[in-house]
């Protein structure tokens, strides 16, 4: 339906660990997915310009296709600082 009829981004800048927090804990009150463990890992004062309800949908479905894929989400946070620095 996003595709059909796109709506208008309420893109603004936001706390990165404040957005994925909130998805997190939603997550892990999922019974389904009680038992998956997610080690959030994120430099302080990073933010990050988004629609936050699609964001939150697609940090949302990246979850669940790792839950359904593995018994545990594990992030190494040194692979995020390579990432994020560029290295």
């Amino acid at each position: 339906l996003l595709f059909a009829r796109p709506k208008k981004l309420r893109k603004n800048s936001y706390e990165l660990q404040s957005l994925l927090q909130e998805t997190l804990y939603l997550f892990t009150q999922d019974t389904h997915y009680q038992d998956v463990e997610v080690n959030l890992v994120v430099e302080e004062g990073c933010r990050i310009e988004v629609d936050p309800q699609l964001f939150h949908q697609a940090i949302w479905n990246l979850l669940l296709n790792a839950a359904e894929a593995i018994n545990a989400v594990r992030i190494n946070p040194n692979s995020i600082r390579r990432f994020v620095s560029g290295e």
